[in-house]
């Protein structure tokens, strides 16, 4: 698939905050400030549209093949995007497409490479929208986490049935879309606490419990996490991000910034720690590949040993 046939279209503020961030990543740069209230107004109105369906937080923490699932999937994505050194955005919005997808119950009697061939969809699905499109469909697959490869057309199929799913809506707001919007007017060193602030929440991603809060809420705590541990002795800056808390923040959300912060700090203290397990005990479990259908088209996969060896699935992926 080389494009997204897409209904969904950015406003013209959303193309120029993305642009902007794009063009000005390592710069001191600012957003205008008419600019930087409407893509806050945006992100604001948007981001409950961009979570998971109820109750998912809880499928999760149910099933422990989907909790292992889960975990494989978002730590496939953070590694292979600092193998192939694509942006951060593409990792946020990939895992967004991750859980809105598994949240909307389409992943009964699943097995463990149907949920690698979807992690491979989700990624390669938010490098084309978020416009890198000049990677070969191998390239993702170059991870030796995965147990399987899969065909072009499996994994084109399978984009296709993910953006349906989502009602073509791909244009996620996630946590890190207000990254930059809050560093900069808290009027901090925007580059240095981007990237803390970034890593934090890379680490957050792997965690289903930050699943029950909104994404401007794990993004404000991201930062005030970040500011209280490193930047305390900053009186403006603690200032500058209070008040932005009473902006972003409505009244009634005030307690799960609180209870997030604790959490953020929690993952701040681990460090560092894709590549890994998930922190609670999960089955574990074999991965096989069976064959799954709906119309009898084909899926090709192939699997991964000491070395490559390809396997036709004759059926196609139901979902």
């Amino acid at each position: 698939m080389d494009s997204l046939l897409c209904d969904e279209v950015m406003s013209p503020i959303q193309e120029n905050y993305h642009g902007f961030i794009e063009k000005n990543r390592d710069d001191e740069i600012l957003l205008p400030a008419e600019d930087w209230e409407e893509s806050l107004r945006m992100f604001l109105e948007n981001e409950s549209g961009y979570m998971p369906d109820p109750g998912y937080l809880k499928l999760v923490e149910s099933d422990e093949f989907i909790t292992s699932a889960r975990f494989k999937a978002v730590n496939f994505t953070i590694k292979t995007q600092r193998r192939m050194g694509l942006s951060d955005e593409i990792v946020f919005t990939a895992v967004n497409y991750l859980d809105r997808f598994i949240s909307l119950d389409k992943c009964q009697e699943w097995k463990s490479w149907m949920f690698e061939l979807l992690s491979v969809a989700c990624l390669t699905v938010a490098s084309k929208f978020n416009g890198t499109t000049s990677n070969f469909v191998n390239e993702f697959q170059m991870n030796h986490d995965l147990k399987n490869s899969f065909a072009p057309s499996a994994i084109q199929k399978m984009e296709l049935n993910l953006m349906t799913a989502l009602g073509w809506r791909m244009n996620s707001t996630t946590p890190f879309s207000y990254i930059h919007l809050i560093v900069q007017r808290i009027h901090h060193d925007s580059e240095d606490l981007t990237q803390r602030v970034t890593e934090l929440l890379l680490n957050a991603l792997l965690d289903p419990k930050f699943l029950e809060f909104k994404q401007s809420v794990i993004a404000i705590s991201a930062i005030r996490c970040i500011v209280e541990e490193e930047l305390s002795e900053s009186g403006n800056v603690n200032a500058s991000l209070a008040n932005l808390v009473h902006t972003i923040v409505p009244q009634e959300q005030k307690d799960n910034v609180i209870k997030c912060v604790a959490m953020m700090e929690q993952v701040s203290k681990s460090g560092s720690c894709w590549g890994g397990g998930p922190s609670s005990p999960v089955t574990v479990l074999k991965e096989e590949v069976f064959s799954f259908c709906d119309s009898g088209a084909a899926a090709d996969v192939e699997k991964k040993s000491s070395r490559k060896r390809k396997m036709e699935e004759r059926d196609c992926i139901d979902i």
